[in-house]
């Protein structure tokens, strides 16, 4: 459980901090016992928002009028302090990045988020990152069409990690209609980053007719301590041959 409430500091600052705790239990395990786990969880959002207007904007192939630009610069904070465990117990719903080599993808900072619940530990993170993100109006209303996520994280106690500074992140989303989304992330390494690798993703979602969708994507990876290096090509279509 987690709770959380939303605050104003100086008319420009949001803070939202965060508390929870939560439990998992395995009891008469084959003979090695039982693993009883109480975690507590404190943590905390700040960010602040700028933006500018251009109003003399147009792109007239799909029909953008005007433009604002938001740029939220951010910081999270994600504690949580474990009371204990039993090592001997199998681990069934983990999570790990680069020990492991299960996934690629950042830690969750938030309790609800972080699903691998064998996996808790002793953890003090903090996450700083910039966000961009481009609206128009298109027939009349706001759209969203381009966002930009840039973030590392900070380990000042991270079991998962035995470095400082996490991989540089990027996540870019490009969508100028409901037929075309262009995506791409990067992970690329930082100082005092010794186990960095590289890594980055592209891909597409297109629909050129009502009875047809694409997706098409590239993922590369490079340098990975326990993966080896790779390049995949996907693609998929879906027709659809009858309305019923």
């Amino acid at each position: 459980h987690e709770l959380t409430t939303s605050l104003t500091v100086l008319k420009f600052l949001n803070v939202t901090p965060k508390t929870g705790a939560a439990y998992t239990g395995y009891y008469d395990v084959g003979g090695i016992g039982a693993d009883n786990r109480l975690l507590g969880y404190l943590g905390c959002d700040i960010n602040m928002k700028f933006h500018n207007t251009y109003p003399n904007f147009r792109f007239k192939p799909y029909g953008m009028q005007g433009l604002t630009h938001l740029i939220q610069p951010y910081a999270n904070y994600s504690q949580g302090k474990l009371s204990s465990s039993n090592e001997y117990v199998p681990q069934v719903d983990t999570w790990s990045s680069i020990h492991g080599g299960s996934t690629t993808n950042p830690v969750p900072m938030d309790l609800c988020g972080f699903t691998g619940i064998d996996g808790w530990g002793n953890w003090n993170i903090w996450r700083f990152g910039v966000k961009n993100a481009f609206s128009t109006t298109v027939d009349g209303e706001r759209k969203r069409f381009l966002t930009w996520d840039t973030f590392v994280d900070y380990n000042v106690d991270n079991p998962d990690a035995s470095y400082r500074f996490s991989n540089l992140y990027n996540v870019v989303s490009f969508s100028p209609s409901e037929r075309l989304n262009l995506y791409m992330t990067t992970k690329t390494p930082t100082i005092d980053n010794d186990e960095g690798y590289k890594q980055y993703s592209i891909g597409a979602r297109i629909i050129p007719a009502s009875w047809l969708e694409t997706y098409a994507s590239y993922h590369n990876i490079e340098d990975h301590p326990t993966q080896k290096d790779s390049g995949q090509f996907q693609l998929r279509t879906n027709v659809r041959v009858n309305e019923k």
